[in-house]
C-alpha cells in the first residue's frame, strides 16, 4: 500500500489536508471525492507525484434531463 496526501480548497480560502494509506491511485481519488462538497478543489499526491487535480461537480450534474433520449432506445426520433 502506498501513502498518500489528498489536498482539499474549499471555497478559494481553506485548505483541509488527509494523509492516508491505499491500495491504488484509483482507491485514493474515490475517497478524496468522498470528502469533498461540490466546487471544492481536491488534490492527490502520491509522495511527489500529482496522481489527480481536479473539482467536484454537483451530483446532479450526472443526471439526465426530461428532454434526454438515448441514441439507441425508445424516445429516439432521427
Amino acid at each position: 500500500m502506498d501513502n498518500y496526501e489528498i489536498r482539499i480548497v474549499k471555497g478559494g480560502q481553506t485548505i483541509a489536508v488527509h494523509r492516508s494509506e491505499h491500495i491504488s491511485d484509483h482507491a485514493a481519488i474515490r475517497r478524496g471525492h468522498n470528502f469533498t462538497e461540490a466546487g471544492d478543489q481536491i488534490e492527490i499526491w502520491r509522495g511527489t507525484h500529482c496522481v489527480y487535480a481536479g473539482q467536484k461537480v454537483p451530483e446532479t450534474a450526472h443526471v439526465p434531463t426530461e428532454n434526454w433520449s438515448s441514441p439507441h432506445g425508445a424516445g429516439n426520433n432521427v
